[in-house]
Order: structure tokens, then sequence, then C-alpha cells
């Protein structure tokens, strides 16, 4: 039986088990005007928002963008915002001012305002601060430079790329400016192949026995204090290098050197005989 109290059960309205009837109920609704209740059972009009026109959809609200300028430039600048070493829309002289204290490979990814460019800045020496731009070409690839790399799909693997090869930018990348990996130059781990880090003398020794004249290896003695084991006529022997800020390198306590930095301070020493030394520094040590 049917329950007057049931609101699930309440019979149609005239015509409303129709097709018919259905349509009446949906352009009655069409109206651009409401009936509401007032307080005293009297029925007022009042405008309502405006609907869509029958058959259509509202229209979807737009997404605000930023214009970035080209839209290359903007998909490059999504990119660069993912990566660690964004440093945003800074000049050139100040990448090189962040980069100053880091060491060789340290680099970051900036945005440069004037040329509506992506630039990689890296540390190339113990100097030198380097600005290559970076494309995203319309056939696919990346362009470093002058460089196309045309298998190379973004800007995520070329920094990959350029940490595990050297043939690009002459120096391998090694860590961002902004990651906890960044070395402070002046106390610095070098990345060279020479270098062992904390290698303790009779390892250095050990690894050196038997090795050609002129192969050597830089080991860390302490803060800004290096030593270098070099093998001369089968004999092993250790110079001590002090890294001073602001000052050439000092040699066995007494010789100073004309760098100011540890890598610098080898390729001297490849070059030329080093006070109290047997020999050049030839051959780096690969063990």
């Amino acid at each position: 039986a049917h329950n007057p109290d049931d609101t699930y059960d309440q019979p149609n309205g005239p015509g409303m088990d129709t097709a018919a009837g259905f349509g009446a109920l949906l352009a009655a609704t069409s109206e651009n005007h409401y009936k509401l209740q007032g307080s005293f059972g009297e029925t007022s009009e009042v405008d309502g928002p405006p609907l869509p026109a029958k058959g259509s959809a509202p229209p979807l609200p737009r997404k605000a963008s930023t214009n970035w300028g080209s839209p290359i430039a903007e998909t490059l600048l999504q990119q660069a915002e993912r990566c660690d070493g964004f440093s945003g829309p800074i000049s050139r002289e100040e990448s090189k001012s962040r980069l100053e204290a880091f060491s060789v490979g340290t680099y970051l990814i900036r945005y440069s305002a004037n040329t509506s460019a992506i630039v990689l800045s890296f540390k190339s020496t113990a100097t030198q601060v380097r600005h290559f731009p970076v494309e995203k070409l319309d056939t696919g690839g990346m362009k470093l430079d002058k460089t196309v790399l045309a298998a190379v799909p973004d800007l995520e693997t070329l920094l990959d790329l350029l940490k595990g090869e050297d043939s690009y930018l002459g120096v391998k990348l090694t860590a961002a400016v902004t990651s906890q990996d960044a070395e402070i130059y002046i106390g610095l781990s070098s990345s060279e192949e020479w270098y062992k880090g904390n290698m303790t003398r009779v390892k250095a020794e050990e690894v050196l026995t038997g090795t050609p004249d002129g192969t050597f290896l830089v080991r860390k003695r302490g803060e800004n204090s290096y030593a270098i084991s070099v093998c001369h006529q089968y004999t092993i022997s250790h110079h001590l290098l002090a890294i001073r800020p602001g000052q050439t390198v000092l040699v066995n306590k007494t010789e100073q050197l004309s760098s100011q930095t540890l890598e610098d301070a080898v390729t001297e020493l490849s070059a030329t005989i080093g006070p109290k030394m047997p020999c050049l520094l030839m051959l780096p040590c690969d063990a």
C-alpha cells in the first residue's frame, strides 16, 4: 500500500509518468527565474543565474599561465624548475659569484632574462665559470651551446650525461651548487682520478709499489692539508701540500708554487718538477 509519509514513494504529478511530462519539467526549470516561498506563504520572483543554452555544456574556466616567451622556452623552464641547482632569473655575474667558492664541476641552472633562454653555468677551472645556453629542438633532442644532441630528450637526461662524460664541457659536472654534495673549493675533496681521499700513507705505498716512474696520487691529511705520493726509481716518496686561502700553495712547508688551488698545483707539478720532488707528476694512480 502507498505510504503518504514516504517521500521516496510519492506518486508522480500529472503527466510525470510520460516522456512528454518529463520534457515539460525540464522546460520549466530552464526559465531564468525561480519561485521562492516567502515567510508568509506568498511567492516571490527573483532573477537567477543564467543557464546554459539547451543542448550545450557550460564552458570550462581557463587556467592562468605565465608568459615566458616562446613555447620551447616555457617547456624548458618547467624542466629546469624540477632540477637541482635551478636558481631562477639571475644574471651571468650573479651566477659566477655563487659558483666562485666551489670546486670544479659544480653547476647551476638559470633563466636568462636578456636572451629568454635556459643557461647552464658551471665551474670549469679553479678561477673560471663558463655559461652554455641550452635549447630544446623542434625536431626532438637538445642543443648545448653549439652541440646538437639528438638522442637526449630533456634537461634532466642532459645533466646525467654531463655528469658521466667530460667531452662536452671539458669537465664532468659533479653537483649542483644547492646540493649537500657540493664541495667548497678551499676545503675541497677533488673528483680527479688522482685524488684518493683519506687514504693512509701505508696504503699509498702499497698501491704505488711497482708502478712506472711518475705515477702519483694525492691524499688528504687534514683541513687544507694534502700529501702527494709519487713513485720514482722503485721508491715511494711523500710531499706535503698546504692550501692557503688567498695565497699560493706551499710545498714541503717551505717552497711556494704559483698556483692557489689543489688542482692547479697538480697541473703545475706535472709540467715543472717541484721543490724537493724527484720527478714530474706524470701518471695518475688508478688503484
